[in-house]
């Protein structure tokens, strides 16, 4: 296994001061860090180069944000990579063993210690299955009318977007009632596809998931979203993915 010290991280920071900061804090590590101005070039240098075993990426990243970054890097590049958002709120920190969280601004001793720990238990996302949904359950309501299935699909696409922002964005503040009130709200649009992954998802974080928990469930159910969408497109030409 690589060492701490041997690690290399692609860094995307909106301002040349935080920026400057956690180069400070890299060097006492030892640390390659890799810095990118914008969203764009981070994604540029990930399609170029090996991938590395940390991206940071700052919250508020244009033209794409932190969030909308790493949906891209899963469901089109295929880069599962442990990521941290960084943002100003001091309570968010990465202590568990979920994919993707959040580290706090201005970057501190604290976040060395943080880091140290993400790049310790970094574990891959649960692997889906090769076919994420059906459309048996929606066919068999439509008597064979596909514009009924067509528009049905597109109610899932554009509905689950929503409430999936609106998760991550509870999540960021956490607010995990209202986490757990948005999971409830779209496990029947996941039902409708016979998406059983995505009911069970929905169901952990609605009623068994502790606060540490959530985080880690959250990432599956938006890269269950993307699979199922990016499988859409491929099996139905007329639908549209997000």
């Amino acid at each position: 296994m690589k060492s701490v010290e041997e690690i290399k991280i692609l860094l995307c920071e909106n301002t040349d001061e935080h920026t400057r900061k956690f180069l400070q804090l890299a060097k006492v590590s030892g640390w390659t860090v890799y810095s990118c101005q914008g969203s764009m070039d981070a994604i540029r240098w990930l399609k170029n180069n090996a991938v590395p075993d940390l991206i940071i990426i700052d919250q508020n990243a244009s033209p794409l944000d932190g969030f909308q970054t790493t949906d891209y890097l899963q469901s089109e590049l295929k880069i599962n990579v442990p990521t941290l958002i960084s943002n100003y709120n001091d309570s968010q920190t990465s202590d568990d063993d979920t994919l993707l969280d959040f580290i706090s601004k201005p970057f501190s001793e604290q976040t060395h210690k943080i880091i140290k720990a993400k790049l310790r238990k970094k574990q891959p996302l649960i692997k889906l299955v090769d076919k994420a949904y059906s459309l048996n359950y929606l066919r068999s309501l439509s008597d064979g009318n596909e514009e009924f299935v067509l528009t049905s699909l597109n109610l899932f696409r554009d509905s689950v977007a929503v409430k999936l922002m609106e998760i991550k964005t509870a999540l960021l503040e956490k607010e995990y009632k209202s986490v757990r009130e948005l999971a409830h709200n779209i496990k029947p649009s996941f039902g409708t596809l016979e998406s059983t992954h995505g009911r069970d998802l929905c169901n952990e974080l609605v009623y068994k998931a502790t606060e540490k928990e959530i985080s880690g469930l959250v990432e599956q159910l938006d890269q269950l979203y993307n699979t199922i969408n990016i499988q859409l497109k491929k099996d139905i030409p007329s639908y549209t993915q997000v």
